[in-house]
C-alpha cells in the first residue's frame, strides 16, 4: 500500500483535475483574481498524506467549482520560494486565502471532501457582524452580552466606513481570529472611544 501511495505521488493532480495547478509565477496573480477566497493545497510529490488528500480535495473542488469557489494546488518543494514566503514546514498544508492573505488553515483532521466543504462554508461567512447605525449597535448589545456570557471571547467594535484604514486592518484580523473573538463593524462613525471599550 505504501509503495502504491508513493508511486501515485509521482503524479499529483492531472490536467483534467478541477484543482488549478499553480506555480510561483502564477500564484500571486491567481490570488489577486479571486479576492473573495481561494483554498490552496500545498503538497510535495511522494508524500503519502498528500496523496491521500488529493482525491478528497478534487471531489470538493468539483462541487465548489459550481459555486464559483476556486481550489488550487502548489508543489511546495518545486516552488520553494513560495513555501519559504509562507513559512511552510509540513505537507500537506491547506490554506484559505482572502484578499491574497492566508487567514485560515484546514485542520489536519478535516481532510475529507465533506469536511473540506464544511470548512469552506465556514470561512466564507462574514467574519464581522455589521451594524448600519449606532442605534442598531446599541440595540444589539444585550443580545451580544447574553451570547458571550460565560465565555472568555473578547468583543471588538470598529466604527466608520468600509474603506477606512482601521476597517481594512480589522477585517484581516477578524478573518484570522475567526471563532476566537467577536468582531463588529458599525458603519456610522461617531464616538468610537465611548463604545469600543464597552464591547461586552
Amino acid at each position: 500500500v505504501v509503495f502504491l501511495l508513493a508511486l501515485a505521488g509521482l503524479v499529483h493532480y492531472s490536467r483534467r483535475s478541477p484543482v488549478v495547478a499553480l506555480t510561483a509565477s502564477s500564484f500571486d496573480q491567481f490570488l489577486a483574481k479571486h479576492p473573495a477566497g481561494v483554498l490552496v493545497d500545498f503538497y510535495k510529490k511522494g508524500c503519502p498524506w498528500c496523496v491521500k488528500l488529493e482525491p478528497e480535495f478534487e471531489k470538493a473542488a468539483k462541487q465548489l467549482g459550481r459555486e464559483g469557489v476556486p481550489l488550487a494546488s502548489l508543489d511546495g518543494e518545486v516552488e520553494a520560494a513560495v513555501a519559504r514566503k509562507l513559512d511552510l514546514s509540513r505537507y500537506p498544508t491547506v490554506l484559505w486565502f482572502r484578499n491574497g492573505v492566508p487567514v485560515q488553515e484546514l485542520p489536519p483532521m478535516s481532510r475529507t471532501a465533506d469536511k473540506i466543504l464544511e470548512f469552506v462554508e465556514y470561512v466564507r461567512q462574514p467574519a464581522m457582524v455589521t451594524f448600519q447605525t449606532n442605534a442598531e449597535f446599541e440595540e444589539g448589545m444585550p443580545t451580544l452580552r447574553e451570547a458571550l456570557s460565560g465565555t472568555t471571547r473578547p468583543a471588538v467594535a470598529v466604527f466608520g466606513g468600509d474603506a477606512s484604514e482601521a476597517m481594512l486592518s480589522m477585517s484581516l484580523v477578524a478573518e484570522k481570529l475567526r471563532g476566537k473573538a467577536v468582531f463588529m463593524h458599525v458603519r456610522e462613525a461617531p464616538a468610537a472611544a465611548a463604545h469600543g471599550a464597552q464591547g461586552a
